[in-house]
């Protein structure tokens, strides 16, 4: 290979480089404008949500009955939620 074509080729990489970071630069500031999240950041904050939200509704069951039933076995007749 002849040193014209090296130096062809180099500024080619180069070329192609810059126009990828060009792409990415603008895309990031899209996302930043537009106030768009990372997808695994929703994804972690909704999971978390969800499993609060399971955890408080299989405790309620449990509170209810003890507000609710009066004798001492009434509340035996309460059985534990399955998990």
């Amino acid at each position: 290979m002849q040193r014209a074509e090296k130096v062809r080729d180099l500024l080619a990489e180069r070329i192609r480089l810059t126009k990828a970071q060009v792409d990415k630069a603008e895309i990031e500031g899209a996302a930043l404008r537009d106030g768009l999240l990372p997808m695994a950041n929703v994804v972690a904050q909704v999971t978390a949500l969800v499993g609060a939200t399971r955890a408080r509704l299989l405790r309620l069951r449990s509170a209810l009955a003890k507000r609710v039933a009066d004798t001492p076995h009434e509340r035996s007749l309460v059985r534990p939620c399955a998990s």
